[in-house]
């Protein structure tokens, strides 16, 4: 039976190796990462970078997924720079866009945001949006106040010269090793006919956004005021009840109020019928004073 147990302990061990091994060893080669995520909420828990790694999480794979992601790619992406004058307009045409041939690697101990190198479209989006704040840095002059489309034609290749090194030294420090960065011509620029349409649809968004921010206000303002005229509302039912909890007697008289404006309630709180505010019930009689008063208990 000892035997029978030993043996049974040895194969349960023999098994949660086997599983380890299958499920939670990870082999990565150089230009690789490790990346686990949560199931559940999809977000990246944590990464693994070394040649070779355990990744318990790998063994929950109900719970949690482990996979590898290359850090190396070559893309052809747009620089996108906004108009800042056409600021409320989302359309491509009113962009300026300027291909660019890219290859690069990230660096493994200095990696960007861990959703960054999720997929290879999140990093060439990345890398596209570092250089096009670089870009629209240098053309600010030509941008605001009137956009100038004839200089920026001309000045294309003057430009991509001159933020070239910029480029390279930004994209170093943030972890991007950049093998090859090429400006491709024929980058497209919104011609002036364009961009004066853009104006007028620009000027029409801002006034409507305008429009829906100021009756947004307003709106909260007539909902805040009902709610305050329905709080003061409540606020007086309530004091209402409190009053009629504590003198009962009050409900009599209304209740015999509305029978008719030919009757005339006074209510006694002593079983005289008497209220105090008349004297005592000998006091009464001896008045003599006949009245269309009626009492009840």
């Amino acid at each position: 039976m000892k035997d029978l147990i030993k043996l049974l302990i040895k194969l349960s061990f023999l098994v949660l190796v086997v599983y380890s091994l299958i499920l939670c060893f990870f082999s990565l080669k150089e230009y690789e990462v490790g990346l686990v995520k949560d199931i559940s909420s999809g977000q990246i828990v944590t990464s693994f970078k070394s040649r070779y790694n355990f990744v318990w999480q790998a063994g929950l794979p109900w719970k949690y997924k482990a996979e590898k992601v290359e850090i190396k790619n070559a893309a052809i992406i747009d620089v996108i720079i906004q108009i800042p004058s056409l600021s409320s307009l989302t359309d491509d045409i009113y962009f300026i866009k300027i291909p660019l041939n890219i290859s690069y690697q990230l660096k493994k101990d200095n990696l960007p945001d861990l959703s960054v190198i999720e997929s290879r479209k999140n990093m060439d989006l990345y890398i596209s949006g570092i250089i096009s704040d670089i870009y629209r840095s240098y053309l600010i002059d030509d941008l605001e106040p009137v956009y100038d489309r004839n200089k920026l034609v001309q000045d294309q290749n003057k430009l991509n010269d001159k933020i070239f090194a910029e480029v390279n030294k930004k994209l170093a420090s943030i972890g991007i090793i950049p093998e090859r960065i090429e400006f491709l011509p024929a980058g497209y620029f919104p011609d002036k006919r364009l961009y004066e349409e853009g104006l007028v649809r620009n000027k029409e968004m801002r006034d409507l956004d305008f429009n829906n921010k100021k009756q947004e206000i307003l709106l909260k303002k007539q909902l805040f005021k009902e709610k305050s005229e329905h709080e003061l509302y409540f606020e007086k039912l309530l004091r209402i009840s409190t009053i009629i909890k504590d003198n009962p007697e009050i409900l009599k008289y209304i209740y015999i109020d509305k029978l008719g404006d030919d009757i005339k309630v006074i209510i006694s709180s002593d079983k005289t019928g008497i209220p105090a505010m008349f004297g005592d019930t000998n006091e009464a009689n001896k008045s003599g004073v006949k009245g269309d008063i009626d009492n009840l208990r």
